[in-house]
């Protein structure tokens, strides 16, 4: 821009006499404002400046749409980013219908910054809907230039996804697939005022471990809704940025299990003193015998609020949390499994772990505290963990026998991969069996993350003609809860008659033509078939041929 000046001459009276010392000269250029005054007196010169300093502005906007808070907070600064304090900062809104905007500003109200550069307003709101647009400003003074920051805000309608009593999804393009009674989550969900409203009793909710969130500068109503509902599993969930996490009202024999519930981006920050991002993560009211389990609940201000007896809630890491992590309201529950499975994490726990033992009084430590985490008289976690919890999770992930057809009396290699997919080193055994009966028993340990490799040899001596399912069985260790990946089962394997190579029980022309094929291989080789290697010495030879030729038109029966 270019610079406008207004000179002023001074005069000074001096012995009777005006003399012309010199002049002021007011320049304007941009924001910056400096007023120049010069002085001459024979030798002596002097000068005074007084600048206007450039500051920023930024805005934080978070609307809550379950109390109708909307919280406000800026920070103005000098360009080297010192604070400005005592400065007034005037707040607007502005409902944009249409492109450009030609709403007018509506004034919400103004606040002073403090020692930190910062000032917030919290506020009521009610009736606005859809794109707005939030202003912080600062006008000009005689020291600071003026600044101003804009935030472009949606909010919310009141809108939610409904998994309807019919069994519908509404809206139906919704990022949820229905099969039976089981309903999957796609992939994330952006919330406008809740998430996911449950209507229908008996059915699985399964996050796949996606997102529910609402829009942002916005903490919704809640993350999951159980009104008046039996028997639904809500897991792999998760949540952020809800007043109510997961909430249940006046329902019964509900699981919520695999959880993860963490706070608003808002949180912890200027808007705190606002009181818009307040939050809990489990919200239970006139609920009773759910189980609430291995789910997380990270730095929310309160993990839960129960209102509500006779649930149980274990296993769970409840993390930073300001100011409490759980509250209760006339209410008893039970908050562990029990000795030695252990209750919940809390990470404000400050017991020791000398001991061990239902009474904690045997000389040891075992992973559980020794003096229980109280809530209240009524609540207490006899066995809080000394660690965050994590799961004990042992799968049996591949089962591959060197032969899929077997000569009855000769030997085969089951080799079995496990994994370890808890959190917990851990010693089990692993069993193989051929249509229910034992071949053998192994003893392993598999350090937390990582997998191993067994081998069981199966001698068919005594094992009757036929084909065998093959399983290889992982025992359930000390608190694992998912045991659906502790049985691998191989479908399917044929004991038989010498020569007999496809496990059709008969030696003719098809057995011929697959040992031709497989002629002159060894392991590795491309056109290597193990069921071929009737000799089993790891080459398909002329034995092999003269062991299918001696027995070439058998069949059994």
């Amino acid at each position: 821009m270019r610079p406008s000046y207004s000179i002023m001459m001074i005069a000074l009276l001096l012995s009777g006499s005006i003399t012309l010392l010199g002049s002021i000269q007011e320049q304007r250029m941009d924001n910056q404002h400096k007023i120049i005054a010069v002085a001459c007196s024979g030798s002596t010169f002097s000068q005074s400046v007084t600048t206007v300093v450039q500051t920023s502005l930024s805005l934080l906007v978070v609307y809550n749409d379950f109390g109708h808070t909307l919280g406000l907070g800026a920070n103005l600064t000098a360009t080297d980013g010192s604070p400005i304090t005592g400065a007034t900062i005037t707040f607007y809104l502005q409902q944009v219908s249409r492109h450009p905007p030609t709403d007018s500003w509506l004034e919400l109200g103004a606040s002073a910054t403090d020692d930190a550069g910062v000032a917030t307003l919290g506020l009521a709101l009610f009736g606005f809907y859809g794109p707005c647009r939030v202003k912080a400003s600062h006008e000009q003074d005689i020291n600071f230039s003026g600044a101003e920051s804009i935030v472009d805000v949606v909010f919310p309608s009141g809108q939610a996804v409904h998994i309807r009593s019919d069994g519908s999804i509404d809206p139906s393009n919704a990022a949820i697939k229905r099969n039976g009674d089981l309903y999957t989550l796609t992939g994330d969900i952006v919330a406008d005022s809740g998430g996911i409203s449950i209507e229908r009793d008996n059915i699985v909710l399964d996050g796949g471990g996606h997102m529910i969130k609402p829009l942002p500068h916005i903490i919704g109503n809640y993350g999951i809704s159980l009104v008046d509902r039996t028997n639904v599993t809500v897991e792999n969930i998760q949540t952020e940025s809800f007043s109510f996490n997961i909430e249940l009202s006046n329902s019964t024999n509900n699981t919520i299990t695999k959880n993860k519930l963490t706070k608003s981006e808002y949180a912890a920050t200027i808007l705190e003193a606002t009181g818009a991002t307040f939050a809990l993560g489990f919200f239970l009211d006139a609920s009773s015998n759910n189980t609430i389990s291995e789910n997380e609940v990270n730095s929310i201000e309160i993990g839960g609020f129960f209102k509500s007896s006779s649930n149980k809630i274990y296993y769970n890491n409840f993390i930073n949390h300001t100011p409490s992590r759980v509250s209760v309201d006339n209410s008893e529950n039970t908050w562990d499994d029990g000795y030695p499975f252990g209750g919940n994490y809390w990470s404000d726990y400050n017991g020791t772990d000398l001991y061990r033992g239902p009474y904690q009084n045997l000389t040891g430590s075992d992973g559980i505290g020794d003096t229980p985490y109280v809530i209240d008289s009524y609540n207490l976690d006899n066995y809080p963990l000394m660690n965050p919890w994590s799961p004990h999770d042992i799968a049996v992930t591949n089962l591959t026998p060197t032969k899929t057809v077997i000569i009855q009396g000769d030997l085969c290699n089951l080799n079995v991969a496990i994994a370890n997919l808890g959190g917990h080193d851990e010693t089990f055994n692993v069993t193989a069996y051929a249509n229910m009966t034992a071949i053998g028993v192994q003893t392993v340990t598999v350090s937390a993350g990582n997998s191993a490799t067994i081998v069981f040899t199966w001698n068919t001596a005594g094992f009757a003609l036929g084909n065998y399912t093959i399983e290889a069985v992982a025992d359930t260790v000390l608190g694992e809860t998912n045991t659906t990946n502790n049985i691998l089962t191989y479908y399917k394997i044929a004991v038989t008659i010498p020569g007999d190579l496809n496990g059709d029980f008969q030696v003719d022309l098809a057995d011929l033509v697959l040992l031709a094929v497989a002629y002159g291989s060894r392991p590795g080789d491309p056109n290597w078939n193990s069921n071929a290697d009737l000799a089993m010495r790891g080459i398909i030879d002329l034995t092999d041929l003269v062991t299918l030729a001696m027995h070439y038109g058998q069949h059994y029966p």
